[in-house]
């Protein structure tokens, strides 16, 4: 099947074929240990303080272009409520961490 110009998708994908039934399970060959543990470094670091009216703007923003993606066809209507709740958990998770640091 291949992705027609302005679909949503990968352009990479040439066809899509049925799944086939598992003929033989091989153990794995070699696993290397973990060599380095580094940090990961912040990317995003705060420009100011959103007051609890803001906070709740952009969580409705969410909503709205969630809702925006739905009637574009671009998400799964039924996929939508977890989408939107997984980005408004992340920015509250951004916002209470920031909180954290400045006091």
């Amino acid at each position: 099947m291949k992705n027609e110009k302005g679909k949503v998708g990968n352009d990479k994908v040439t066809k899509v074929q049925k799944i086939k039934k598992v003929e033989a399970i091989k153990p794995v060959e070699r696993v290397s240990p973990v060599e380095k543990v580094e940090k990961v470094a912040r990317v995003r670091q705060p420009t100011l303080s959103l007051s609890a009216e803001d906070r709740a703007r952009i969580l409705k923003m969410v909503e709205e272009e969630a809702r925006n993606l739905v009637e574009k066809g671009l998400i799964p209507e039924k996929d939508e409520e977890v989408i939107t709740k997984a980005v408004q958990y992340a920015i509250t998770a951004s916002i209470i961490e920031e909180e954290i640091k400045k006091d």
